[in-house]
């Protein structure tokens, strides 16, 4: 971080960094692709799970 008079004015990262956080920016603006995440996060707290073999079934493993 760079400071003007004591107070921040610039912040250096690198290139990777900048995309990183592009791509963060991108996926948390992106509504439908975060409530499908925060259900798939609330699926166990519900018991909607499926065990591996009932998977596998599932996807003709």
């Amino acid at each position: 971080m760079i400071t003007n008079d004591g107070k921040p004015a610039i912040v250096a990262l690198s290139f990777k960094q900048f995309e990183s956080m592009l791509e963060t920016r991108e996926i948390l603006s992106d509504g439908e692709f975060m409530a499908d995440g925060r259900c798939g996060i609330q699926q166990p707290q519900r018991k909607k799970t499926i065990d591996l073999q009932q998977l596998k079934a599932e996807l003709n493993f």
